[in-house]
C-alpha cells in the first residue's frame, strides 16, 4: 500500500536581515529546516503559518529564497503574523493563492485532499473561523465525501493549556469545526502551529 508522506514546517518567522527574531537570523534556520525536510523524500511541504514576522515584501522574499529549489510542491497557510496581500503578490509565481478574501483551497497529495483553512483576524494575535470560512470547509468537505482529508491551519482549536498561547489561540469557531469534523468522516488529521513547540491531541 502506498503512503504519502508530508512534511510540515510551522512558525519560522523570517525577518528581514537587519531586524533577527529573537537575536536569530530565522531565514538560516528555516533553510535548514527545509534541507532537512526535503532529505526526506516527502510528497507535499507544508508550511502552517506564521511565515515571516512583520509581514513585508523582504521578508517573503527571503522565505522565497529558502523554498528555491524544493523538489515536492509547497502549500502555504497564512498565520497572525503574516500578511494576507503581501504573501499573494510575493508568492503568486509558487502558490494560487488568490481564492477570494481568505486564503483556502483544497489541493491533492496523492491519494489525500488537504485544505488549508484561513484562522488570521488581521492586526490580531487570536484566530477565527467565521461562519463563511467554516461554511466553505463545510461545503468542500460535502464536494467530496470519499477522499482522506488533512486540514491545515495556524491556530490550534483545542485548548493546549500554555496559558500564554490560549489567550491568542482560537477564541471563536472552534465548536462548529468539531461539528463539522464529526460529520464529514473523511477528516483524518488536522496539522496545526502557532504554539512554537510539539503537541498531539
Amino acid at each position: 500500500m502506498n503512503k504519502t508522506k508530508l512534511a510540515q514546517i510551522s512558525d519560522p518567522h523570517v525577518c528581514g536581515r537587519d531586524r533577527p527574531f529573537e537575536g536569530r537570523d530565522t531565514a538560516r534556520l528555516l533553510q535548514r529546516a527545509v534541507d532537512a525536510a526535503c532529505g526526506t523524500a516527502p510528497d507535499a511541504l507544508l508550511l502552517t503559518g506564521d511565515l515571516v514576522n512583520h509581514g513585508t515584501r523582504e521578508e517573503y522574499d527571503r522565505l522565497n529564497a529558502c523554498l528555491d529549489g524544493v523538489a515536492p510542491p509547497v502549500y502555504l497557510v497564512a498565520g497572525n503574523h503574516d500578511d494576507r496581500a503581501a504573501l499573494r503578490d510575493a508568492m503568486a509565481a509558487r502558490a494560487s493563492l488568490d481564492c477570494g478574501e481568505f486564503i483556502q483551497y483544497q489541493a491533492r497529495v496523492g491519494p489525500l485532499r488537504l485544505i488549508g483553512l484561513d484562522t488570521q483576524v488581521p492586526g490580531r494575535g487570536e484566530g477565527e473561523l467565521c461562519h463563511r470560512r467554516l461554511d466553505w470547509l463545510d461545503a468542500a468537505l460535502a464536494s467530496d465525501p470519499a477522499t482522506p482529508t488533512i486540514v491545515a491551519m495556524h491556530h490550534p482549536p483545542f485548548r493546549t493549556y500554555v496559558d500564554s498561547m490560549d489567550r491568542y489561540g482560537l477564541l471563536r469557531g472552534a465548536g462548529r469545526l468539531e461539528q463539522l469534523v464529526a460529520r464529514h468522516g473523511n477528516v483524518e488529521r488536522i496539522l496545526c502551529g502557532h504554539l512554537h513547540r510539539t503537541m498531539f491531541k
